[in-house]
């Protein structure tokens, strides 16, 4: 038996929608796979290098890390275009083109640098030798790098041409329809968009950013012999060193807040950066030495407060060091001095005021360890 015209009418319209729907898809598919490949590499290139501004405690050969990671920006930077000329182009011919792009971003830019800086160095030898070979090397470097451009460009040019060319007979050959070079250029479009978005992100927040990385790139960083302390995950550690034996110890770092909650502090001379420190005295009070004791003078302090940490009593003393010049209204400065001591628990702020307050949130909250 025959199905019914507007039967078969009705299964080719929904068929067809069907169709639509799945090649929709894929063809949107592919738009977000570009713009997830971008958003990857964007955080792992931010990652790496706000790894290279943290301190590294208790990691030797820091300057061989950071080699590494500026290093491996001649790889990174041309695997994601390699990457994305696979996802945006098809299999076609894509490893001739990934050989080509790995090798151009690989060497071409040490190739490039040294070109600029070769020049560079032999007019300050000349000028370090004769002004005279200085001004008669001048001009003929500069018709050579002149020259050099002028052929770089029109080769680029040319070089442009024949890939735009390749690409239109790639489309060709693999058969993209259309909607699928519409959502592809969307994509496209909306990909270069993500990093500056990173970056905004990382400059708005860098101060807090770089807290959260420090601590959580570090070992124990809040553990000292006889306390645990609740650094605020903002702050940034910046050291940490500790005798189990003797039970002397530190901890410091900085506190800051980023241009996000503010540009004014930003606009001063002076960066709004305070600097912390969280310090036990050994067991013993005959090991102490003078840097275990840093109490200011009796003309210095003009405030104090006592707070409780466990069992012990640390008193704080707000003061203002004779070293800097003293304002007329100390009191209402938006610098702050602060410096504690308890049995064996030992503390110092120097830097904004509005932190002195996290500041002693902190020492409220730290524990004796058993």
């Amino acid at each position: 038996m025959s199905p019914k015209p507007g039967t078969l009418v009705l299964n080719l319209v929904s068929n067809g929608v069907a169709r639509l729907a799945a090649g929709t898809r894929e063809v949107v598919k592919k738009a977000l796979i570009i713009v997830a490949v971008v958003a990857g590499y964007s955080l792992l290139e931010a990652g790496a290098l706000l790894s290279v501004m943290l301190p590294h405690l208790g990691y030797p050969n820091r300057w061989a890390y950071s080699a590494v990671v500026a290093w491996g920006q001649l790889l990174v930077i041309p695997g994601l275009a390699a990457l994305l000329s696979r996802i945006m182009y098809g299999s076609y011919h894509w490893g001739r083109r990934a050989a080509m792009i790995l090798l151009v971003g690989s060497f071409g830019v040490p190739v490039v640098l040294t070109l600029i800086f070769i020049p560079v160095g032999l007019l300050v030898w000349a000028y370090s030798i004769s002004k005279v070979i200085f001004v008669v090397l001048l001009p003929v470097l500069v018709g050579v790098v002149i020259l050099s451009l002028r052929f770089v460009i029109r080769k680029g040019a040319k070089w442009s041409v024949q890939l735009e060319s390749r690409r239109w007979l790639t489309e060709r050959e693999s058969g993209i329809d259309p909607r699928e070079r519409k959502w592809r250029s969307r994509g496209i479009r909306l990909a270069p968009w993500i990093p500056v978005l990173i970056v905004l992100l990382v400059f708005l927040f860098l101060p807090e950013i770089g807290g959260i990385l420090s601590q959580v790139s570090s070992v124990r960083p809040a553990s000292l012999p006889g306390y645990r302390v609740p650094i605020p995950r903002t702050w940034i550690v910046r050291s940490r060193w500790d005798e189990q034996e003797t039970g002397r110890s530190w901890v410091a770092g900085w506190a800051s807040r980023g241009i996000a909650f503010g540009v004014r502090p930003y606009l001063k001379m002076r960066a709004p950066l305070s600097s912390w420190d969280i310090r036990t005295t050994p067991y013993l009070q005959s090991e102490e030495n003078a840097t275990d004791r840093r109490v200011p003078k009796d003309s210095e302090v003009i405030g104090s407060r006592v707070l409780r940490v466990g069992s012990e009593s640390v008193t704080c003393l707000d003061y203002w060091p004779s070293y800097v010049s003293r304002p007329e209204h100390v009191e209402t400065s938006p610098l702050a001095y602060v410096e504690c001591a308890g049995t064996r628990l030992r503390a110092g702020f120097d830097g904004q005021r509005n932190q002195v307050a996290t500041f002693y949130r902190m020492l409220e909250g730290t524990t004796q360890a058993k």
